[in-house]
């Protein structure tokens, strides 16, 4: 019985023991750090884009802490100071990255850090419409109702000096929110049919990295159909086709002998044979088998003191059409 109570009183006493100690332990620790993290606004900025770099702190008020910053190891005394949880850089030249550190000394004297690297790249997204346009404009062709279009990613990644060919790049598609639409390596074509729908648009994106996941771009584009059109030219022997002079009046004298030409655009590739229906003035005139794109005009025949043109031109497939308008100015 003495043995048990013996025992008793050696557990008691070490149980004492610990309980006034573990306070004391308590009070000894102290926090080796809080945590912190330091994020890039854009992740992978293009060249000479601002990037904005902002810290959370989850753990206590940013306001008054104070914020030591580092650029590519540097620090920046005119970046830092109390409350300075953010900061605005420029980026640099495509391979080149902002290695940015921040060390940051919380209000009760505890003392945390952080980095991060934002990697310089370009990516564009451009688009080629799948009409047709003259031979001589030199403008952009644009699509319409059911063309195809083809959106090219073109980026722009390097690595410790080395760039990435396209074909080595990672590609992500998605249309109209839709993801998944396209991937693969080296995918850097989307092809993207256009609705029929009147007033319909595509909002086409992708998203490209490489295969280190080192950088990730993404870019958006946003397109709507436009509708087929003709516009008519007057034409001479010598000078062939007055391109220049896609006016919708056309001054010529009282008794004139005219040819005009009609010049499609923006069809798609696939239209087919092309008909023409001129009306001139009350008369209709059907196409003229191969010259349905020529008109010629003899003035003599109208009294008045204009002579409205118009044309529609029809693909064979009845699928498309196209129309334009001239008024001719008689001078009397």
């Amino acid at each position: 019985m003495m043995k048990k109570n013996a025992t008793k009183k050696i557990i008691l006493a070490a149980l004492l023991f610990l309980t006034a100690l573990f306070p004391l332990s308590l009070k000894s620790q102290r926090v080796l750090s809080y945590p912190v993290s330091l994020n890039s606004l854009p992740t992978a900025p293009s060249p000479g884009e601002s990037v904005q770099f902002f810290v959370s702190t989850p753990s206590f008020d940013s306001n008054t802490a104070a914020f030591n910053w580092y650029i590519n190891g540097r620090l920046n005394q005119a970046l830092s100071g109390i409350g300075k949880n953010s900061i605005t850089l420029a980026a640099g030249n495509t391979g080149s990255a902002l290695e940015v550190a921040v060390v940051v000394l919380s209000p009760d004297g505890i003392e945390s850090r952080a980095e991060i690297s934002a990697p310089v790249a370009g990516l564009e997204l451009t688009w080629f419409a799948e009409t047709s346009v003259p031979k001589w404009y030199k403008g952009k062709a644009l699509p319409v109702e059911d063309s195809v279009v083809d959106f090219v990613a073109l980026p722009d990644f390097a690595v410790g000096g080395s760039r990435f060919n396209d074909s080595q790049l990672i590609y992500n598609w998605s249309l109209d929110g839709q993801p998944g639409m396209l991937s693969g390596i080296g995918k850097n074509i989307f092809r993207v049919r256009m609705s029929g729908l009147p007033g319909s648009y595509h909002k086409i994106d992708v998203t490209v990295s490489d295969p280190g996941k080192n950088i990730t771009k993404t870019a958006s584009s946003v397109l709507k159909p436009f509708s087929p059109k003709a516009v008519i030219y007057h034409s001479t022997p010598l000078g062939g086709v007055e391109t220049r002079s896609a006016s919708m009046n056309f001054m010529s004298a009282a008794a004139d002998l005219l040819d005009f030409v009609v010049e499609p655009f923006f069809l798609p590739l696939n239209s087919g044979t092309l008909a023409y229906s001129w009306t001139v003035g009350d008369e209709k005139i059907l196409d003229n088998a191969s010259k349905g794109y020529l008109l010629t005009v003899n003035t003599n025949n109208f009294k008045g003191n204009s002579v409205p043109i118009s044309v529609k031109i029809n693909d064979s497939a009845g699928a498309w059409s196209a129309l334009g308008f001239l008024n001719i100015l008689l001078n009397k």
